[in-house]
């Protein structure tokens, strides 16, 4: 059975001395800065557990299985986000996936339109379809 944390949580794991986690991390808290207190992503530092063992967070182990040492790892509702190519694809995949929570509803280049729409072609041919 699948812990309900797991299809239900928003967590972004870094290390804080990875360069790559904290250009996610400076997008991911200018996002969570526009959205509800209850839909914010949580972040949580895994530099203790990964440098020395020390579970300082409880989630750790649960979510530990599925990070297998890869950095910056977003967990998203039941999906999981890292190795993207750039810093603005990442960016653009989160602020679709948020952009009904935000506080205030503005403009952004990031934002799929609403005819937009994915369409699965297979194993890394997936595309974005906009009329």
């Amino acid at each position: 059975m699948i812990h309900p944390l797991l299809t239900e949580s928003r967590i972004l794991f870094i290390v804080s001395r990875c360069q790559r986690c904290a250009v996610w991390l400076e997008f991911v808290e200018r996002i969570n800065s526009e959205l509800e207190f209850n839909k914010r992503i949580e972040v949580i530092d895994c530099v203790r557990y990964h440098d020395y063992g020390i579970v300082d967070d409880p989630k750790i182990p649960l979510f530990m299985p599925y990070i297998q040492g890869e950095y910056p790892v977003l967990f998203f509702e039941g999906g999981r986000k890292d190795g993207t190519n750039t810093r603005i694809e990442a960016e653009a995949w989160l602020r679709a996936k948020v952009h009904e929570d935000f506080i205030f509803k503005q403009h952004n280049p990031y934002f799929f339109d609403k005819q937009c729409r994915f369409i699965e072609k297979g194993i890394f041919k997936n595309k974005i379809i906009c009329k």
